[in-house]
């Protein structure tokens, strides 16, 4: 498992629920894959 970056970019993870990390639905080694599955719908309107 690859510790997590120390930082990221301004209101990344703004929209993951801690409440699902904590449940371990989020697995610390691929926060990215969350990250998108929960704004994929966002950002392919802002990239559109």
């Amino acid at each position: 498992m690859r510790p997590l970056p120390r930082r990221w970019p301004d209101g990344l993870l703004d929209d993951v629920d801690l409440a699902d990390t904590k449940a371990g639905k989020v697995r610390m080694g691929k926060p990215w894959e969350h990250f998108l599955h929960r704004n994929f719908e966002t950002l392919t309107t802002i990239a559109a």
